[in-house]
Formats: structure tokens, C-alpha cells, sequence
């Protein structure tokens, strides 16, 4: 057992779910899909992060993508919300793309492809870079595959909401509500996968 992990289950739950990569060796991305959530401030934070160091350039494409989530119903969608704060912080509107349809991770590339589409399609772009909750990239590689997406071409840098329940891969087994969490994104990743959302090739 590797002794950064309290036990092998931790282990394998922990290396099949979290797949993102360090930021040092991110490449550069020209197109960025950024998954909405409660974590507005916390995922511009990261495109900022990102900007500084330049995985995301002035000349990426970066869609921003969420319809109002069952934390923030009946409020402006969570893509609206994440341009506004970047907005705000100076980032230039150019960059960004507004998807405010999707209700879930698979809706999120599904409605995102349709502006990839108009934007001139996979081939026009080097680099893909997926940007959500650490614990959901699995999912959310496995929507992309479903639909299609050039995989090859996708890299992920994962967000941890410190201020939340804290599902980072070095520490999600250590509360309970983030326990929890975990385990219903398994369960959700099963459910899905035998509906047909997800791809297991």
C-alpha cells in the first residue's frame, strides 16, 4: 500500500477519479471548457492562474459553460456569473464563449460542441483544456468520449473548493460529507455509464 493513502481502496478510488495534471506540465490550450458550479470566483481564480502561467493565452478560446445548478436556482446561470467575474477582474470578453443551457457534465460538452462546431470544429485547435471539480474529470472524460471529443487533444486541471467541502485528491477521504460525495460520484458514474451517457472505451 502506498503510504500517502490510509488504505488500497482509497488508493484506486482516488487514481480513477482525479485525473488532473500538474500545472507545470500543462501545454498550451486554445480551447478551454469550463464547467459550471457554486465554485464561480474559485474557477476564475483558476483561468487566472492558468493565464499567469501560460496555459490559457490572450488568444484561447475559453467557453464557459452552466445553466443555473440546484445551488444557485433561480439566480443568473453560472456561466453568466463566471463572465461577469472575469469581467471584472479585467479579463478581456474576447477570450471567453457563454453556454448557459447545460444542467450536467454531459450537457456541458454536448452544448459546447455546438460552439466548437461554429467556431470551426476539433481540427481548428491544438490543444483542449477541461477545467472542473478534480473529483468529476473522470466523469466528465468519459462524456467526452460518448461525444465524441478528439481525447488525444484534451488535458484537465481540476478545482478544489477549499472553502467547501474540500474533495481534493490528497484529502477527500478525511471528512464525511466529502466521503460521501466521492462515493455518489462513483455511483453516478455507474448509473450514467449504463444509460449510455458515458463512454468505457
Amino acid at each position: 500500500m502506498n503510504t500517502r493513502y490510509p488504505s488500497d481502496a482509497i488508493r484506486i478510488i482516488t487514481e480513477f477519479l482525479f485525473i488532473e495534471e500538474p500545472i507545470t506540465s500543462l501545454p498550451k490550450a486554445d480551447l478551454v471548457v469550463a464547467f459550471g458550479s457554486e465554485f464561480i470566483q474559485g474557477t476564475i481564480d483558476a483561468i487566472e492562474l492558468l493565464m499567469s502561467h501560460t496555459v490559457i493565452c490572450m488568444d484561447s478560446r475559453v467557453i464557459l459553460s452552466g445553466a443555473t445548478g440546484g445551488l444557485n436556482a433561480g439566480k443568473e446561470s453560472e456561466a453568466k456569473r463566471m463572465y461577469e467575474e472575469a469581467l471584472k477582474r479585467g479579463l478581456p470578453s474576447s477570450m471567453f464563449l457563454v453556454e448557459d443551457r447545460a444542467a450536467n457534465a454531459r450537457e456541458n460538452l454536448e452544448y459546447s460542441k455546438e460552439i466548437i462546431a461554429k467556431l470551426g470544429g476539433f481540427e481548428r485547435f491544438n490543444t483542449i483544456l477541461f477545467v472542473g471539480k478534480a473529483f468529476m474529470l473522470r466523469r466528465t472524460q468519459m462524456a467526452a468520449s460518448s461525444l465524441h471529443y478528439p481525447l488525444e487533444k484534451v488535458h484537465y486541471y481540476g478545482l478544489v473548493d477549499k472553502q467547501g467541502k474540500n474533495i481534493g485528491a490528497d484529502c477527500w477521504w478525511k471528512e464525511e460529507a466529502s466521503k460521501i460525495r466521492v462515493m455518489q460520484e462513483l455511483e453516478r458514474i455507474g448509473k450514467y455509464a449504463v444509460k449510455g451517457d458515458l463512454s468505457l472505451s
